[in-house]
């Protein structure tokens, strides 16, 4: 299933990111999107977290790497609370912004989900694409009301709610989400997505996709899309059968992609290209921090 996701996050990614971009990896955890910006010759990246520990790994991961050339800033912060723009670079501005299993934390409340909108829109370029991965609120409401206690889920994963019906609110719903060997009853909070797609058409961020996992999977993954489909067999995300199991398949239908793109204002001027930037070796004093970052991982 982690494989799974995985290939989900790198055809996402190769479909928006292109050589010489700038990205900003909202919630960026520990850089485990690296090697596929890189593997699209990105020209600068921005991991912004929470957790000045995870932003410690994703510098120590980015220099153990060999082959990385493009250059890169790293940010310790609440990206719900604090505005990035004030401590970025000022002339940074970015063609493609990445926010991967991290947006639904930011609707625990209004605030919250507007401080990260305004994150992603703040230096994204006109044209440019805000791309992620979220849990389907949909899914989650059908399987709950279907459920025969508050919770639901298999072998692999559980999800908890507080209530079956009362899901009118589009911020503050919460649930606890369980995944084996790797997440216990973490509190999560459903997206509801016509709220999203409203507050960000307020920061200029119109929607240009959104796909269950499993209708995304099976279009991107036919035999006759020939480099996604071996990506699909190099990674192990199928067993002997080349298939998933069903509780790896209903586990997977938790999820769903997006993809925003900022507008473009009538007789706006074309953005330059992204001025090249050096790659260098970077060190934990490099890390912008800023106030109400955790510790935590």
């Amino acid at each position: 299933m982690k494989n799974f996701n995985n290939w989900v996050k790198s055809v996402l990614i190769k479909e928006h990111c292109k050589q010489g971009y700038n990205v900003l990896d909202l919630c960026s955890g520990k850089g485990g999107d690296l090697l596929k910006f890189n593997k699209a010759s990105i020209n600068h990246y921005v991991a912004a977290d929470l957790a000045h520990n995870s932003v410690m790994d994703v510098i120590n991961r980015y220099n153990s790497l060999q082959n990385i050339t493009f250059s890169a800033t790293f940010v310790s912060a609440n990206c719900c609370k604090v505005r990035l723009a004030d401590k970025l670079p000022p002339n940074l501005l970015f063609d493609l912004v990445n926010c991967q299993f991290a947006l639904h934390y930011s609707f625990e409340s209004e605030e919250y989900a507007r401080g990260l909108l305004r994150n992603v829109s703040d230096r994204l370029k006109p044209g440019g694409h805000f791309i992620g991965t979220i849990p389907n609120a949909n899914y989650l409401v059908k399987k709950i009301r279907s459920s025969n206690s508050l919770e639901f889920g298999n072998n692999l994963y559980k999800i908890q709610f507080f209530q079956k019906d009362n899901f009118t609110e589009p911020f503050g719903c919460r649930y606890l989400f369980s995944l084996k060997d790797a997440i216990d009853n973490c509190p999560e909070y459903l997206v509801h997505f016509p709220t999203l797609v409203k507050l960000a058409g307020e920061y200029d961020l119109e929607l240009v996709m959104k796909d269950p996992f499993h209708s995304y999977i099976y279009q991107k993954s036919k035999p006759d899309n020939q480099e996604n489909f071996r990506l699909l067999m190099k990674i192990n995300a199928l067993n002997e059968e080349g298939t998933i199991s069903e509780e790896e398949w209903e586990a997977l239908g938790i999820y769903l992609v997006f993809v925003f793109r900022k507008r473009l204002a009538p007789n706006q001027a074309t953005v330059p290209p992204n001025a090249p930037l050096k790659k260098t070796t970077y060190t934990h004093d490099d890390i912008i921090v800023f106030p109400e970052a955790s510790s935590q991982e």
